[in-house]
């Protein structure tokens, strides 16, 4: 997105993020990636409605197996 956030859920249909995506803040420090302040956006408003996830504490994942299971991901969606 424009401000830096990652869309993590996109429209089911087109997948465009014109119908609102659910994107956090994500930071990496040496040992661990956090994802926090989730919020609903689109491409087109920068306004960023965290509201419905305002009770949810961030996501701090071990930043190894965090880029592990990146890195599995997009090979499993490479073309030969």
């Amino acid at each position: 997105m424009p401000d830096g956030r990652i869309p993590l859920y996109v429209c089911a249909e087109c997948a465009g993020l014109g119908c609102g995506t659910i994107t956090p803040v994500i930071e990496r420090a040496v040992y661990v990636v956090t994802w926090h302040s989730l919020g609903r956006q689109t491409d087109y408003d920068p306004f960023v409605g965290e509201e419905p996830f305002e009770g949810l504490r961030p996501f701090c994942f071990s930043a190894a197996s965090h880029d592990t299971l990146l890195r599995s991901l997009i090979a499993g969606r490479a073309t030969p």
